[in-house]
């Protein structure tokens, strides 16, 4: 199964996504590996799970939700992704 990411409103200089788990294949996955019953022992790792990142970086301005640009011209940047 694959479910979309949400990309999240962008801030002056910054992007942001995340990515929630309504559905999990773990079970599916230890069926496949003859490994069933441990299904039954444990609570699914990663079914609920909310992960994502945040992109910055000094210099930088978002012009959309996914898209940074350099605000002048420059040789290097210096960008941030905190997870």
């Amino acid at each position: 199964m694959v479910n979309p990411d949400t990309i999240l409103p962008h801030g002056p200089s910054q992007l942001a996504w995340c990515h929630h788990n309504i559905e999990s294949q773990w079970k599916a996955n230890l069926e496949l590996t003859a490994l069933g019953e441990e299904a039954a022992k444990g609570v699914d790792p990663t079914l609920r799970r909310t992960f994502g990142a945040v992109v910055r970086g000094e210099g930088l301005e978002a012009i959309s939700d996914t898209m940074l640009r350099s605000a002048k011209p420059a040789t290097s940047w210096s960008v941030r992704i905190v997870r």
